[in-house]
């Protein structure tokens, strides 16, 4: 009966080293923000910047990231410059706003934790993150329709 268990782990050993060999298992994915978020299984090479208060409560919790309500603003691993949580450094016209006009905005996207789906600024219909040096770490982001969520990064004092 011994033999039977050994059998079925060796089998199970090897087909975990072939989902990690084919990049169906990120093993190197796990990230912690300093706000003790832990996220997990962020596609290969995305960088976390911080969280979007999607639902627009004003709070984000472990439960409105675990069930999708906010999500993980990510820069897309296509981006070949240097990599910041401050998103004033992607400001390079310095007019105060991420957007259109900034070569990161076309780089960042959303991560919602609840199914692993990743979308664009411009389809999720973010125009701009408003950046205020003020409250460094805290951002806004401004729909299309004009309302406003707030982001939150790691660069936050």
């Amino acid at each position: 009966m011994g033999n039977r268990y050994l059998v079925y782990l060796v089998i199970f050993g090897v087909f975990i080293v072939f989902l990690v060999g084919y990049n169906l298992i990120d093993t190197a994915s796990e990230h912690i923000t300093s706000f003790g978020h832990k996220h997990e299984a962020f596609p290969r090479g995305y960088k976390f910047i911080g969280v979007l208060d999607f639902d627009a409560n004003n709070t984000i919790d472990k439960s409105s990231i675990a069930n999708g309500t906010d999500a993980a603003l990510v820069i897309n691993p296509q981006w070949s410059q240097a990599v910041s949580s401050n998103l004033v450094d992607f400001d390079s016209n310095n007019d105060g706003y991420i957007d259109v006009i900034d070569p990161i905005y076309g780089y960042l996207e959303l991560i919602f934790m609840d199914d692993y789906h990743h979308v664009s600024l411009a389809v999720a219909g973010i125009r701009a993150i408003r950046l205020d040096p003020a409250t460094p770490g805290i951002y806004e982001a401004i729909f299309s329709d004009g309302s406003k969520r707030l982001i939150r990064t790691n660069s936050e004092k």
